[in-house]
């Protein structure tokens, strides 16, 4: 094991000599396959390091129909339907994406899901540093060959639905975090809350079903708002970039997908956040029922929709954020203030 630093945990190589890789139950370890980056690796002890340089405008490869299936055959790799992988082969659209992530010199970002890399080399062209994060361990070859010379590429092997996300950007200098994904169908709920519960990203830009798309982006009361749409919208505001036609990827998926720009709004402190995600299930936990009936668990919801106005008949599905935050915020000032009634928290 080539360790660059003894301060930087996550930046090294792992081989096989190295032995089975091990996690911490409480903090899982995740290994870089592969970083090249000549100027964490000759840092002097104790030198601030200086940003990593990438060399000119890369041209976009790898980046059509043609090419990808020339990729799969030369490497033996095979679609696995359950991981949703249909990769872009739109260079338009990955310039668009790479932009929309707003990344510079001074930003690291995370991608989920490189597939064969085609924005992984536009985010590299633009970022300072990007780690690229994989589960499926048999695009690794493919990878190394379609990044080969990006310095400030990290790959690494992990679950985007179980990293710590934070562990991936220990020791980096680099001042500002943005995430860029083109998540499939089955992860995109978690995955998207995952990344901004996570308070680490200045941006997060996905590229999801248009379907997700319309929960991120609808407006309360609509058939599309649900408790995703809610708690999302409550840590990031959503803006719709624009539409992917199902030409764009390979394999072409069955529906059209959106990207979607999520800027994060400042967070609540930590007990008026617990209150707020108490609420928030709540409101949803059956869909068309009223508030009244919502919230009969929750003590001092009662004297709280009372306060702040809120016709108790009306549906979960149809508050707004601006509403359930302050909600939440009447319920806990209640509960403090010894004023409120029903059941216990």
């Amino acid at each position: 094991m080539n360790r660059l630093d003894a301060g930087q945990k996550m930046w090294y190589n792992h081989s096989a000599a190295d032995g089975p890789v091990k996690k911490s139950p409480a903090r899982p370890r995740l290994f870089c396959l592969r970083l090249r980056n000549s100027q964490f690796q000759q840092k002097k002890a104790g030198a601030q390091p200086a940003p990593p340089i990438w060399k000119g405008a890369r041209r976009m490869e790898h980046c059509s129909p043609a090419q990808v299936k020339a990729l799969c055959a030369e490497f033996g790799f095979r679609f696995t339907k359950s991981l949703g992988q249909n990769f872009l082969v739109s260079p338009e659209t990955v310039a668009r994406i790479a932009d929309a992530a707003g990344a510079d010199r001074e930003t690291s970002v995370l991608e989920i899901g490189p597939g064969f890399g085609a924005l992984t080399g536009a985010l590299a062209a633009r970022a300072g540093r990007v780690v690229a994060l994989e589960l499926d361990g048999a695009l690794f070859p493919v990878l190394e060959k379609t990044l080969a010379g990006a310095d400030n590429v990290a790959l690494v092997r992990g679950d985007a639905l179980k990293t710590d996300f934070a562990a991936l950007f220990e020791g980096d200098p680099l001042p500002r975090r943005a995430a860029a994904a083109n998540l499939p169908y089955y992860i995109t709920t978690k995955a998207i809350l995952r990344l901004l519960e996570s308070r680490l990203f200045s941006r997060v830009t996905v590229m999801i079903q248009r379907e997700a798309a319309d929960k991120l982006t609808c407006e309360p009361g609509s058939p599309s708002w649900c408790l995703f749409s809610l708690l999302a919208r409550h840590y990031a505001d959503a803006r719709r970039l624009f539409t992917v036609p199902r030409s764009c990827f390979y394999p072409q998926p069955g529906v059209e997908s959106a990207v979607v720009q999520l800027t994060p709004r400042p967070p609540l402190p930590p007990e008026e956040e617990r209150a707020f995600l108490r609420l928030a299930e709540a409101a949803f936990a059956t869909r068309r029922k009223t508030l009244a009936n919502c919230f009969k668990p929750l003590k001092g919801a009662a004297e709280a929709l009372a306060a702040c106005e809120i016709d108790p008949a009306r549906r979960g599905e149809s508050l707004s954020v601006a509403e359930a935050e302050t909600l939440a915020a009447a319920v806990r000032q209640m509960v403090q203030s010894g004023a409120a009634q029903g059941a216990d928290n």
